[in-house]
């Protein structure tokens, strides 16, 4: 007769671990392939607004809700996502229900579908959490390399999930020795106990982790019978294992998905000190060519000729989306720019945003087209090294130039 060990059902001739190998393999499959059929996404109600906000990132590829980062189009903040496993627990009428359901709503596909005080014993919730970054693109990139490097090969997290993974092994390893006494039973279980509240999985409020602390907590006992059960535990364990093969699969879809926006943010980045660097050139340009000092009277040719260099300097800096950038060259648009040569929903979007930054005096300012209208070329240079300072400033900022978490 064979051993029951090797009686799995699916996988004939296999033993409980090998078993458990085969749908560990097939589960971290699931993961990265995406399959989402046995989840409802949900969103906190008072956050659901930011999910409305303009992706960072124009291009064409594929938008999968909550992977890429969104940004505010006025403060400049940049927000990333992550997700987390909803808590569930069980109504006075014996239905799952979401923890503090009444604050959140279901996203994308299953809106009008599920309840989320009466949910399917087959359905897991993922909460998707926004986080407002409001300090712009080196905070949110810092964010994603701590992400990544926690997430990582060597990684606080990737530790812990091997940690785990070995102490169910072994777990597994005593089981398979076949008899135990109750005095070692006794031993497993407080060895068991002391790992788990090490780990800190005692108190985790994770669905998933709560699972596995539950796994391994009966493996360690008697079954219902009172019996020292190595093929329960064994099994036990294995379901111990599967849950934690998932979140390790997770782990390294968070790692790549922080690469990756990591990348991307780099990039832009990249492009929004681009502007800057070649507005302080043209700038360059017009003071070191005489374009408007030197010259007690200035022909009307020449104001068109600064004029138009002017504006293509504000247009430029008008590309400018995030923060920290966007405030300085919203400002040093403020100060170049007359307001006759700004449309109306230019100047609306230029006072919002002057606003945040409490820079709404600027305004009462003369810019450097008026003084150049005006040909008052000595106030016209002195105002636009001050716009091109402002440039400069923001460039050397040595919160602008760190880009890794410490």
């Amino acid at each position: 007769m064979r051993k029951y060990s090797q009686i799995t059902r699916g996988f004939p001739g296999r033993t409980i671990e090998q078993a458990g190998q085969i749908m560990g393999a097939r589960k971290q499959a699931e993961v990265f392939e995406g399959d989402t059929a046995d989840l409802i996404f949900v969103v906190n109600k008072d956050k659901r607004v930011l999910l409305e906000l303009p992706d960072v990132f124009q291009g064409p590829e594929k938008k999968i809700l909550g992977t890429m980062p969104k940004y505010h189009p006025v403060t400049g903040e940049v927000v990333t996502f992550r997700w987390e496993v909803g808590v569930l627990t069980e109504n006075s009428e014996g239905r799952r229900q979401l923890e503090n359901g009444k604050d959140f709503e279901i996203i994308g596909s299953k809106k009008d579908i599920y309840d989320l005080n009466s949910l399917p014993k087959h359905k897991s919730v993922c909460r998707l959490i926004p986080q407002s970054v409001w300090g712009g693109l080196e905070p949110a990139m810092r964010q994603q390399d701590e992400v990544r490097s926690k997430y990582g090969p060597g990684g606080v997290e990737q530790f812990r999930i091997e940690s785990i993974l070995a102490s169910i092994y072994g777990l597994t390893e005593v089981f398979k020795e076949g008899k135990l006494t109750e005095g070692r039973l006794k031993e497993i279980a407080t060895d068991t106990e002391y790992f788990l509240k090490n780990e800190g999985l005692l108190d985790a409020r994770s669905e998933l982790w709560k699972g596995v602390t539950k796994n391994m907590t009966l493996a360690a006992e008697k079954d219902k019978l009172a019996r020292i059960n190595p093929t329960r535990s064994r099994i036990l364990a294995r379901s111990a294992y599967l849950k934690v093969v998932v979140k390790q699969a997770g782990a390294r879809l968070s790692q790549q998905k922080s690469d990756r926006v990591y990348t991307l943010l780099a990039l832009e980045r990249g492009a929004e000190r681009k502007y800057f660097e070649n507005a302080i050139e043209v700038i360059d340009g017009l003071y070191e060519e005489n374009a408007i000092g030197g010259y007690s009277q200035i022909s009307d040719r020449e104001i068109t000729n600064v004029r138009h260099d002017l504006k293509a300097v504000a247009n430029s800096l008008g590309e400018v989306r995030f923060a920290p950038y966007l405030l300085p060259a919203t400002c040093t648009r403020a100060l170049i720019q007359s307001r006759i040569s700004r449309t109306s929903a230019e100047e609306h979007l230029l006072i919002a945003r002057l606003a945040v930054g409490r820079s709404q005096s600027l305004l009462n300012l003369k810019s450097v087209e008026d003084y150049v209208m005006g040909r008052d070329t000595q106030n016209a240079t002195k105002r636009l090294l001050n716009a091109q300072e402002v440039l400069k400033s923001s460039l050397s900022d040595q919160d602008n130039l760190r880009v890794v978490s410490e």
